[in-house]
């Protein structure tokens, strides 16, 4: 259940990716704030990729002003506000649509970071 909560309490979990959504109510955009914030350090960590981390202001400062415009919004603009996921949205919001629909795109991008994955270990060595 989403409602307005304390304004300096949300102003502190916003700093937080993902956690002020979620102190507002909002689930599932929190949910996917926080892990796609965690799931690019991980990647980035376990394939030595730090290139990914300049991803991370983008996402913390989407998170942070997002959370506090939900917050300092009217109340009948508050409860018109629907908890969405952060990648998808509206009627096609389910994922096997989404990898049936962009599987040729999705197979690219993992076959490009299977060859610089090979490239960067073995011009290492």
């Amino acid at each position: 259940m989403k409602k307005q909560k304390n304004k300096f309490l949300t102003f502190l979990l916003s700093l937080i990716p993902g956690a002020g959504h979620m102190y507002m109510g909002f689930m599932h955009m929190g949910l996917s704030i926080m892990g796609a914030f965690w799931l690019i350090i991980a990647i980035s960590t376990i394939t030595s990729m730090g290139q990914l981390l300049f991803l991370l202001p983008f996402l913390w400062f989407y998170s942070f002003f997002d959370s506090m415009n939900k917050a300092s919004s009217a109340p009948e603009e508050f409860a018109a506000l629907e908890d969405r996921w952060f990648f998808v949205s509206g009627k096609d919001a389910n994922l096997p649509y989404y990898l049936q629909k962009y599987k040729g795109i999705a197979g690219i991008i993992l076959v490009l970071f299977g060859l610089y994955m090979l490239v960067n270990n073995f011009s290492y060595s």
